[in-house]
């Protein structure tokens, strides 16, 4: 019988935490941290994601707009991401707030 992939990875996960040594496990972190962001940022829905967006640039999160930047599905959010990255502080519209009629 096949698992779903859900439980197959959390049966690895338990195995990694019985089995795996102290060093290993640090070195587990960084990768399922990005692991979690990437899976975090891919569920939400665009109307999320934007809200996400809109909190991080008011925040200066640079953080959370490489996590945007890096993992989101949508090219407007990619798009979105990597203008506000780049942009130094001025006065501007980006290219979401303009509205089209």
């Amino acid at each position: 019988m096949l698992k779903e992939p859900l439980d197959m990875l959390l049966a690895v996960l338990a195995d990694f935490e019985e089995h795996g040594t102290r060093d290993e496990k640090k070195s587990a972190i960084p990768a399922l941290r990005r692991l979690s962001r990437k899976l975090e940022i891919q569920s939400l829905e665009l109307h999320q994601q934007r809200l996400m967006l809109t909190a991080a640039e008011s925040a200066s999160d640079k953080e959370k707009l490489s996590d945007l930047n890096r993992y989101s599905t949508f090219p407007e959010i990619v798009e979105w991401s990597a203008e506000i990255l780049n942009l130094k502080r001025q006065t501007r519209t980006l290219s979401y707030q303009t509205i089209k009629l």
